[in-house]
């Protein structure tokens, strides 16, 4: 986390683990207030493990957190032609397009998390793309260590059944392509050319290795103007 405010860092990592569970800014930054809000103790919160344990209840809660199939998420990217051209003011501006080229692997990569079971998807969201250890991880469920593996299992094989046989990132060899599907993502309303900022998204250089693929995945920060009322709440505790 970039923040050295430990709890700002806090929350960013609480959000970023909603974002990945849930697809939603918004229904994740909701699970966030929830969970503080929940808090009976929030001096506590700056404490990770507690924070998420609280955002995964609140999860829980939320009307998003059912799995959704990932052609229900992005119905024109997944099922739909493999090119469009994209717009003209991005055609003329290599930068802005590669930008939204990592944006495209973000966005395809949470409708895949989306796809799994709720319990799978959190703990994969945790394990691999927050990079929490199992003690953590399970801490986090309220599970024993034994059913960590049970939940790991769940979660990589449709994974790697969605990834697979489609995914560049995954086997180079593939027909899918962040870069030939953009002008598709574009045109449907599944990325906005206006929020991407360049740096965000990198590029994996990991090929095959899912849970590596997953931890390349970027941080979703809050704001100031979110964080703020997040952190009078905690800082009046």
């Amino acid at each position: 986390m970039s923040s050295t405010d430990p709890q700002r860092a806090a929350l960013d990592h609480a959000l970023t683990f909603a974002v990945y569970v849930l697809g939603s800014r918004a229904a994740a930054l909701a699970a966030l207030r929830r969970a503080i809000e929940s808090a009976s103790d929030l001096e506590r919160l700056v404490d990770i493990d507690t924070l998420l344990r609280l955002v995964r209840d609140a999860i829980g809660r939320a009307p998003g957190a059912r799995s959704r199939p990932i052609a229900e998420a992005l119905p024109a990217v997944w099922n739909g032609e493999q090119t469009r051209e994209l717009p003209p003011e991005l055609s003329a501006d290599p930068a802005r397009s590669a930008a939204l080229v990592g944006a495209m692997r973000r966005i395809c990569f949470t409708a895949v998390l989306r796809s799994v079971a709720e319990t799978p998807r959190c703990a994969f969201v945790l394990r691999h793309v927050l990079g929490l250890s199992d003690e953590s991880v399970g801490r986090i469920l309220q599970t024993k260590p034994g059913n960590l593996t049970v939940l790991r299992v769940r979660a990589r094989r449709p994974i790697e059944q969605s990834l697979g046989p489609h995914c560049e990132h995954f086997d180079p060899g593939n027909p899918c392509t962040c870069g030939s599907r953009l002008g598709l993502a574009i045109a449907d309303g599944s990325i906005s050319t206006a929020d991407i900022a360049p740096a965000t998204d990198p590029t994996p250089s990991c090929s095959g290795e899912l849970e590596r693929l997953f931890r390349t995945l970027p941080v979703h920060p809050l704001t100031d103007a979110e964080a703020a009322p997040l952190l009078a709440q905690l800082r009046a505790a």
